[in-house]
Parts: structure tokens; sequence; C-alpha cells
């Protein structure tokens, strides 16, 4: 289960917990999030990544690849890289078709509002736009503090 971007591991601890009695339940989280060791590089490299993963602790495929957003554009990334990396894909969020316009404002974007992330009041906002179940807010606004502005 690969998260989206601003989110964490933790965007799917109550499905995990659902499900890890019958199945392996892995949540990577993408680098250049709070508790990543490394810096975020691409969606390439980060797909890249976890199929070396799957390869190395998982005989190669897995059950059910699950991801939102950003995790949804590494999940698609890594189904190009290993078609048969899985037998199930439920990947929302994803955007596929790339965008000039957003790829010149992306940028500026989060440089302007990179100072606001850390205020309270803003990221509440920004939470409740994301619509994820209100007991992650203290999660989501302590993980997103810890995001670098390059990441």
């Amino acid at each position: 289960m690969i998260h989206g971007g601003g989110l964490s591991w933790w965007n799917f601890r109550k499905e995990a917990l659902l499900l890890q009695d019958r199945y392996r339940v892995v949540l990577p989280i993408i680098d250049g999030h709070a508790q990543s060791e490394c810096d975020f590089m691409s969606i390439e490299e980060e797909a890249q990544k976890l199929v070396e993963y799957i390869e190395t602790y998982c005989d190669g495929k897995i059950k059910v690849l699950c991801a939102l957003s950003l995790g949804a554009q590494i999940a698609v990334e890594m189904i190009s890289i290993k078609k048969d990396i899985c037998e199930y894909a439920m990947i929302e969020s994803v955007s596929l078709i790339p965008s000039k316009i957003t790829e010149k404002l992306i940028g500026p974007t989060f440089s302007i509002s990179y100072g606001l992330i850390q205020k309270q009041w803003f990221s509440k906002i920004q939470f409740q736009s994301l619509h994820i179940d209100k007991s992650f807010f203290e999660d989501y606004y302590r993980d997103t503090c810890l995001i670098s502005k390059s990441n």
C-alpha cells in the first residue's frame, strides 16, 4: 500500500490492521517524506526501489498493489517496469497524462506555500480538502512539518 504525497504509512493503518491476520501487508514510506531515509528523486526511482524490494522479499510478485495519488503514479510506473508484479492493482487519483501547465506551476506554488504548511490552521484546511479520516490529522500535521522544501 503506497501512500500519497504529504502522507505516510499511517494513511493505510486501518486497512493494514484489518488485513494483517490474512496477508503480509507492506507500508513503504516514499522517499522525501517524514521517517524516510533519502530525499525524493523521481517517480521512476521510487518505482524501481519497490520493484527490487518485491523481487527480493516477495518472490517477485504480490497479490494486490494499492496506491493513492503520488503513490499511484509510482504504482503505475512499477507495473510498466514489471507487468506481472501483481495480480490486482487498486489505483486511486493517479495522474497519467503529463501536464505542461501543472509542471510549470507546481514548483512556484509549493515554494510560495511552503511556509504555510507549518501553520496548523493552513494544515487543517489542506487536510480537510484531502477527505482523510479526522483521526489522522496529528500524524498528517507532524509529518508535513518534517518534509523539507526540496522534497
